[in-house]
């Protein structure tokens, strides 16, 4: 269960394929508006490809998207991805973060709790 979970986490930080294809399940908001009748859909959007990175020789997925010094302790989305299901920091042989980022990451989390 939880080891899985930080695998599959972690794989997707990396960029690491696992035995089947990213879980991504991109969806487009349409809306149909019928009579009095407002009908909203999220359909998936098939054949997604995943964007490349700005910095790809980056040492680590923050460095790698130049992302450093661009969030804070609010931005949760991103926190959340280093974090297991306990509320622990993921270590770094697993979530490939610099040591430098690392420590921000564990920074931002603990002024966040």
């Amino acid at each position: 269960g939880a080891a899985l979970s930080i695998y599959s986490a972690s794989a997707s930080l990396l960029g690491k394929r696992l035995d089947r294809p990213p879980f991504r399940r991109l969806r487009q908001i349409v809306e149909t508006t019928e009579g009095n009748t407002t009908m909203i859909e999220g359909k998936i959007i098939e054949d997604v490809k995943s964007p490349t990175p700005p910095n790809p020789f980056g040492n680590c997925p923050i460095c790698r998207w130049n992302l450093k010094h661009k969030y804070d302790y609010m931005d949760v989305l991103l926190l959340s991805q280093f974090i297991n299901s306990t509320g622990r920091m993921i270590p770094r042989n697993i979530t490939g973060l610099c040591k430098e980022e690392h420590k921000n990451i564990t920074v931002c989390m603990q002024m966040a709790h």
